[in-house]
């Protein structure tokens, strides 16, 4: 985009938009790597990981953005993903 060009930007799911309004994060089928890029967004620390790693993981969930700890949490445990705190204190998902 940009140069006076437009891009489209794909179809929006009106119920993820609406869920999103109150406060929640809505994935389906979603590759996790997006999932982790977007609850992001509303963490103080960011969570590193590799997006080759987690390639070929996919979550569905309703996850609360108030809460990113618990977010995270269901996330791991959907996926089966593991979290790693390095010694600099990041935080690392990771699949095993």
């Amino acid at each position: 985009m940009g140069q006076g060009k437009l891009a489209h930007l794909g179809r929006i799911d009106p119920d993820a938009a609406a869920i999103w309004t109150e406060g929640w994060l809505a994935a389906d089928d979603q590759p996790v790597a997006h999932v982790l890029l977007e609850l992001n967004r509303y963490r103080k620390k960011p969570l590193r990981f590799d997006e080759g790693e987690l390639a070929g993981v996919r979550v569905s969930g309703s996850f609360p953005l108030a809460d990113t700890d618990r977010a995270l949490q269901g996330i791991l445990q959907s996926t089966g993903l593991r979290l790693t705190r390095v010694s600099d204190g990041e935080l690392w998902v990771r699949t095993k």
